[in-house]
Parts: C-alpha cells; structure tokens; sequence
C-alpha cells in the first residue's frame, strides 16, 4: 500500500495515504503491544523520571506545543524498561495535546513513590465512564473528540498495563477548573 501510494500524483492525496498508513502502523503496533501485554523485550534497569519527563516536554517543545514540567527537578530514580515509560508519558502528553490543545506535566516525590500527574484542560471524563476508560479497545467519549479519527482505545490500557507492571498505580481524575488528570504511580527505586 505504501509504495502503490508513492505513485498517486496528486501531492495532497499522495500526502493523506501516507498519513492514513503510517496512523493505521501505529494502531497496529499499539494492538500487537497490547497482545504481549505491553511488554518489550528490554532489560529493566534504573531510569532517571525526571530526566525521562523533561525530554517528553523537550519533544513537545520541539513541535512548538507548550508542555510544561513542574515539581522535582533532581534525580528520581525508578525502575523500569526505558522505552515503554517513555511510551507511557509520550501517550498520554499527545493525549493531552489531542484532547485539549494545552496540558502540563507535573512530578512529586513523596512517601518512596514517584507521582506524575499528566493534566489536561479540555471537557474532562465523567466519572461513570472513567473505569470503562480503562480497558482495552474503549474509546473516549463525544466531549473528548475533535475531527481526528479515533485510534483503537487502547492507548489507556497499554499504559496502565504497563505501569501496573511495575507495582504502580494508574488513576483518572478531574482536573480543577474541568479537563483530565492521568496520574501514574511508580515505586522509587530502592537502593
């Protein structure tokens, strides 16, 4: 399908199947991570949350969307596989940036847990659909949607999934004022 659409003439039709294709790649590679259960083949070893997190807002930066990163500055250390947390954090910033245009990341450390709160402005998730959010193949709800096609609903699940994995915690709440707040939970790493 890739190279057919390399031979469509017209740019912007050219432009929107490569688009439809690379999209289609990503829900399938999200699919096939769901069915191993969201994990990798890479080592688990220590990763600086901190770090991790500011180089998420640093990509969103890139992109000239503003994602701010409040809270801890120095070291955090977690245990975990790099790419999946990565993964994690960059799912659900571009969720906050698809739902509401705006969003910020902030960083607590408090009683041997990292707490990370990926906060959103947008018309947030009612409170009988948050659970619902959470499993695999459920999309949000009309409030959240814009004009983009919707994925697979498995964004949340992965993520949860994932952090799960590692004994932590994964919560949906509302953000003051209206909008959403992912928080994730992770253990600190212990020394």
């Amino acid at each position: 399908m890739r190279l057919r659409a390399d031979y469509v003439e017209d740019d912007a039709l050219r432009q929107a199947f490569v688009d439809n294709l690379d999209h289609i790649n990503v829900l399938l590679q999200s699919t096939l991570t769901y069915l191993r259960e969201g994990r990798s083949g890479e080592a688990t070893v220590s990763v600086d949350l901190a770090s991790l997190l500011s180089t998420v807002s640093d990509q969103f930066a890139d992109l000239g969307q503003d994602l701010p990163l409040e809270g801890v500055s120095g070291r955090v250390p977690v245990e975990g596989r790099p790419s999946e947390l990565l993964r994690v954090f960059s799912n659900l910033a571009d969720k906050a940036f698809k739902h509401s245009g705006d969003g910020m990341i902030r960083l607590v450390v408090e009683d041997g847990m990292a707490r990370v709160d990926v906060v959103d402005y947008w018309p947030g998730i009612a409170d009988e659909n948050k659970t619902a959010m959470l499993e695999p193949f459920v999309s949000g709800d009309v409030a959240r949607n814009k004009d983009w096609a919707m994925g697979f609903g498995l964004g949340l699940a992965i993520c949860r999934s994932i952090v799960w994995g590692y004994g932590g915690a994964f919560t949906l709440l509302d953000t003051p004022g209206g909008g959403l707040t992912v928080r994730v939970e992770l253990p600190l790493k212990r020394k």
